[in-house]
């Protein structure tokens, strides 16, 4: 009698090939969902740091478009400089940037944060000055009539590390006032 192989079914090696490109196409999905995941993480560490920098330019550049010079006080600097506003005659502004904090008259704008995940750290230099006409550098010196902000935001992670320096500039439009006394 004779037995008929012949019954529709797959072979081992059928099914091993199968197994074989399946495995296959599922290391390629996984991996593309890898470098989507890494990419997302970067792209949120670049727009936190984007935030960063350029909410304490805003910040101290509001401050500055404010400020009075006086020819017979000290200059304006980030250790202090008057401010003419709407809700006080005139106020001392007064920016520390040390021991990883950033404060505006002791207020608490930016701290260090350091994680499992990440480091985010952040540096603030104020600078009074004029604008050269000839040259269009920043100079420091007496009677100012701009102020320039600086910041630089590192964000450090286990896949990448990257700095952005944010700047601003802005005119001293109260230049011409008096300041009053403390």
């Amino acid at each position: 009698m004779r037995q008929d192989h012949n019954k529709g079914g797959f072979t081992l090696l059928e099914i091993l090939v199968a197994m074989a490109i399946l495995s296959m196409i599922i290391v390629s999905v996984s991996r593309l969902f890898h470098q989507s995941a890494v990419a997302w993480d970067s792209g949120i560490g670049q727009a936190e740091v984007t935030m960063v920098g350029r909410s304490l330019v805003e910040f101290a550049m509001n401050d500055c478009v404010g400020c009075i010079y006086d020819k017979d006080a000290p200059s304006p600097s980030m250790a202090g400089f008057w401010v003419l506003t709407n809700t006080n005659p005139c106020e001392k502004i007064t920016y520390v940037c040390a021991n990883g904090e950033i404060t505006r008259n002791g207020e608490l704008l930016f701290k260090d944060t350091v994680t499992d995940a990440y480091e985010l750290k952040a540096t603030l230099d104020l600078k009074f000055g004029w604008l050269d006409p000839v040259t269009r550098a920043f100079r420091e010196g007496s009677e100012p009539t701009s102020a320039r902000c600086v910041v630089n935001v590192e964000r450090k992670d286990k896949n990448q590390s990257f700095t952005k320096r944010f700047t601003g500039a802005t005119v001293l439009i109260n230049r011409d006032r008096y300041a009053f006394e403390e």
